[in-house]
């Protein structure tokens, strides 16, 4: 899968789309909110409240606005944790 360029997700068609699943982006990918928000790093779509998680910029070092490394993994671990409580709730549902 290829990255795409910058995806505004707060638009409503793209918003709906990564909701029902007939848009997907990488983790990683480039987002902003709005049309002329920051940059953010997009992370995922919680299964069960179809949240979008993404890792928005903070004050760097010399002001410049950036989006950390670890700000970013800590989204993106926030967003796997999900999945596998999501996982463990269908599980337990059809008795396996």
């Amino acid at each position: 899968m290829k990255y795409r360029k910058t995806v505004n997700v707060w638009d409503p068609a793209v918003h709906a789309a990564l909701v029902d699943g007939s848009l997907v982006l990488q983790p990683g990918q480039w987002v902003i909110c709005g049309d002329d928000g920051p940059k953010s790093r997009f992370a995922g779509v919680t299964p069960q409240a179809r949240t979008l998680v993404a890792a928005h910029p903070e004050a760097g070092k010399n002001g410049k606005l950036v989006v950390s490394n670890k700000s970013f993994r800590d989204k993106l671990n926030y967003w796997k944790g999900t999945q596998k409580t999501f996982d463990k709730m269908i599980a337990s549902l059809c008795g396996a």
